[in-house]
């Protein structure tokens, strides 16, 4: 194992042990600085992955409820309490 592989695995258990033993809100504080600055070197070796965007063709739009939810969602939302009581209060407005 070369010594860029060992400082990289180094970060890597830094950052395991800092996430599992984060301290109490003093040592946070009088750690603050070094704690930034690891999360610096940390974060330009191990970049945080971009977010997935969420595609709109996978979600469902309730125009009853006015709730955005998972497509796989559809069928339980639409069976459940909650839409049938929106149901009911909307056919109450029309009568």
């Amino acid at each position: 194992m070369s010594e860029e592989e060992e400082l990289l695995e180094a970060l890597q258990l830094a950052n395991s042990i800092l996430e599992y033993c984060g301290g109490d809100s003093w040592e946070m504080e009088v750690t603050d600085s070094a704690r930034t600055r690891f999360q610096q070197i940390y974060e330009k070796h191990f970049p945080s992955p971009e977010p997935i965007p969420v595609i709109q063709a996978l979600r469902f739009h309730c125009v009853v409820c006015n709730r955005e939810m998972p497509m796989n969602m559809k069928d339980f939302h639409l069976s459940g309490k909650p839409h049938a009581k929106e149901v009911k209060k909307q056919n109450e407005r029309t009568t």
